[in-house]
Parts: C-alpha cells; sequence; structure tokens
C-alpha cells in the first residue's frame, strides 16, 4: 500500500457531486455508488493469506500517515521514509521489499 488513506469511502463522500477534469476541464459526476463500489473492495485486515506491505512518507502533506501505521503494524510490514510527499518519494527503496515478497510467494 503506498499513500494509504486508510477509509477513502468515508472521505470520498464529501466529493460526491459534479466534478471537473482539472486537465480537460471536461465535467463528470462522482456518484454515491463508486464510493460503495470502493467500500466493496475493502479487504479483511490480518488475513494471513495476503503479504502486506506499507511504505509511508512521513512528510504526506494530505494524508495522516500515521493513521495507516496504527491500523496496519499488526497485519502488515511497514515502512516509513522520513521526509517525502503524498507522491511517495521512495519508490526505489521500496523495489526490493516488493520483489522479496513476490519471489516468497513462488516459493
Amino acid at each position: 500500500l503506498f499513500r494509504s488513506a486508510m477509509t477513502p469511502y468515508s472521505t470520498l463522500l464529501g466529493q460526491v457531486g459534479k466534478q471537473v477534469n482539472l486537465r480537460t476541464g471536461e465535467e463528470w459526476e462522482f456518484t454515491q455508488q463508486y464510493v460503495e463500489d470502493l467500500k466493496s473492495l475493502e479487504v479483511e485486515l490480518g488475513n494471513p493469506r495476503v503479504q502486506t506491505l506499507l511504505a509511508v512518507d512521513e512528510g504526506d502533506e494530505l494524508l495522516d500517515y500515521n493513521v495507516a501505521v496504527e491500523m496496519l503494524t499488526m497485519h502488515a510490514s511497514v515502512l516509513c521514509f522520513p521526509g517525502g510527499n503524498h507522491r511517495f518519494t521512495h519508490i526505489d527503496e521500496v523495489i526490493p521489499y516488493i520483489k522479496n515478497m513476490q519471489d516468497r510467494m513462488y516459493l
């Protein structure tokens, strides 16, 4: 998980309605159904069949990384990087961890 909004379905409720694509100016509708669909994808924490890696930048200006860390510490491998931002600037440092997890899946 990167830049983890742990309950995006509750955060996004405030965005239901007309939206504007900032790049094209095109208007579109963000619906309640989108929020419900997102909630339906939620995975149970602590499922032993799902390897979970949380990687966060402590400098994320949009999401409080502590929320994700508190929720996942008992259920995931957690990597916290000092600094950074919401765009997650430490991907190069995380790739070896991802490859290691992938290698263990196929043993």
